[in-house]
């Protein structure tokens, strides 16, 4: 039988994956930081820290709710889901929420 590392009654086996969807996340997030930030004009110094916040934390919502949408309905094995919510991330949430608009304009039209 294997030890888990119990933390106040609760395993942390079960997170580990949702740390690593959090490096992945940030991973995803600084690359897709370092790719857009040359199409924005950036005055201050705080209007940069402001972008990069932005789209890293933007990054790692779109990687978990990819995440979570494809473990649940495919159940994928974790490397997969992993790597296909990466991929999600790294488009980033502006490029997704205009996918998904133009798609139901489609629907509905």
């Amino acid at each position: 039988m294997e030890k888990d590392l119990v933390f106040l009654g609760v395993s942390l086996r079960e997170y580990i994956p949702y740390l690593f969807i959090l490096i992945l996340g940030i991973c995803v997030g600084i690359l897709f930081v370092l790719r857009t930030i040359q199409e924005v004009s950036i005055n201050t110094k705080s209007r940069r820290w402001q972008y990069v916040v932005y789209g890293v934390g933007s990054s790692m919502l779109t990687t978990w709710i990819a995440y979570e949408l494809l473990n649940y309905y495919t159940h994928f094995p974790l490397s997969l889901s992993s790597a296909l919510a990466g991929g999600v991330g790294f488009i980033g949430a502006e490029t997704v929420s205009r996918l998904v608009i133009r798609f139901f304009e489609s629907k509905f039209k």
